[in-house]
């Protein structure tokens, strides 16, 4: 007969293993039901994603995590160019392993990777009608069609999130006065990670022409290290050898004002790598910048013959005729059939509808969506969002001459028509 005090030992350890078991049950509840919220003071994750578990099993997909660094066929490899559609197979297919909160029906779904929200946007119900609004619009001599949504910021989107940015700032201010109170020193020596409210990196996801320039001197005057290096290509060998996308010609860039590059097939890390994009880097803030579809189209005509080489490359979203297919693939260098106005007008509407619908898919990720025309109100905007910041740092450096209106050195307003 065992003693009564190895009983009790017995039941002392029983107890503390239930009652553990039961805090991990109740922990695993509320992780289930309580989503990320928006919470740039915490450096948090944004995206109101979950982890799969055995109750919460994807309809759709086995749960296999293989992240798109690690795949052996990479999504943009997948990308059917005839047909502009993608089969991605069940590995791949939640390279997060999270799940979303649908909208629509309320139901727990893996989130779509990059190129099958893109998939969605050519090809689905919802933006037929947006694309032939396009279409009557770039057929309009007069002038007098509306401006698809598509193709004009959204700037009351960014002025709803500017004035969060400023809420945010304001809490994370008073934070630092109550440590400031408490005796607790503020040293940082994490700039600018720790002190920009904005998360880093900075990417344009922008077309080229539409203000690359003016965002890196922008970046440069605030003084973040900007890289307008035109890194698609070598971002896309990095992956194929299996390292870092941002192993570049140097340290890790605060912003990446130029990601693709404009030679050969076309290299669009903004369109073929967004998932990538996110493994690395989650948290980083979109900026996209607007400029009238016409000027940006004559833009690109008259930089390096830049409107041919594009006619000629495989590129999701860029749709082109048959009589261009069958161009490309004969020898020689030919620029004929051109690429039209309207094919030209449906590939930005495409890839802003797919930018705007990735961040709404991938919500950790905030859009700054901006004109370059309106000068005075584009520089406004990224001195609230931004600016404020940099300034607050530099304050008490005297070797840094604080510029008032950083965009200012750089619009693009006065010779865009030009470039």
């Amino acid at each position: 007969m065992r003693s009564p005090s190895f009983v009790q030992a017995a039941l002392v350890i029983g107890g503390c293993l239930i009652c553990t078991s039961l805090f991990f049950s109740l922990y695993m509840i509320y992780t289930v039901k309580s989503l990320s919220t928006f919470s740039l003071v915490s450096r948090e994750p944004l995206l109101v994603l979950q982890t799969a578990t055995e109750e919460n099993k994807l309809p759709d997909v086995n749960i296999i995590s293989v992240p798109p660094s690690k795949m052996k066929v990479h999504y943009y490899e997948m990308w059917n160019h005839t047909t502009q559609t993608i089969e991605v197979p069940d590995k791949y297919r939640n390279p997060f392993n999270v799940s979303v909160e649908d909208k629509i029906t309320g139901k727990k779904r893996r989130p779509l990777t990059n190129l099958e929200i893109l998939q969605n946007v050519l090809h689905g119900e919802k933006y037929q009608a947006e694309f032939k609004a396009v279409e009557r619009y770039m057929a309009s001599e007069k002038g007098n069609v509306l401006v698809p949504q598509c193709l004009a910021p959204d700037i009351k989107a960014t002025e709803e999130l500017t004035g969060e940015i400023i809420k945010t700032r304001n809490k994370m201010q008073k934070q630092k006065q109550r440590r400031k109170l408490n005796g607790k020193k503020l040293v940082n020596t994490n700039w600018p990670y720790e002190e920009m409210t904005l998360p880093l990196p900075f990417l344009n996801v922008g077309f080229p022409k539409v203000g690359s320039n003016s965002l890196q001197n922008y970046f440069r005057c605030l003084g973040l290290n900007a890289n307008h290096g035109q890194n698609g290509f070598l971002m896309v060998k990095n992956l194929a050898k299996g390292v870092d996308i941002y192993k570049l010609r140097g340290i890790k860039s605060h912003a990446y004002t130029q990601l693709d590059s404009n030679f050969g097939q076309g290299f669009y890390p903004q369109i073929t790598l967004l998932d990538e994009l996110h493994e690395v880097d989650p948290n980083s803030t979109f900026f996209l910048n607007f400029r009238p579809i016409h000027d940006w189209i004559n833009s690109v005509k008259e930089w390096h013959l830049m409107i041919h080489r594009m006619r000629k490359y495989t590129m999701p979203g860029l749709i082109l005729t048959p009589e261009q297919v069958k161009a490309n693939n004969e020898q020689g260098r030919r620029t004929k059939p051109p690429l039209s106005k309207i094919q030209m007008a449906k590939w930005w509407c495409g890839h802003v509808l797919h930018i705007r619908e990735y961040v709404k898919e991938y919500s950790s990720h905030a859009l700054i969506e901006l004109d370059l025309y309106d000068s005075n109100g584009t520089a406004s905007l990224l001195y609230d969002l931004l600016q404020v910041d940099t300034n607050a740092y530099h304050a008490n450096d005297s070797s840094f001459i604080e510029e008032t209106e950083c965009w200012g050195k750089a619009n693009c307003k006065a010779n865009c028509r030009r470039r």
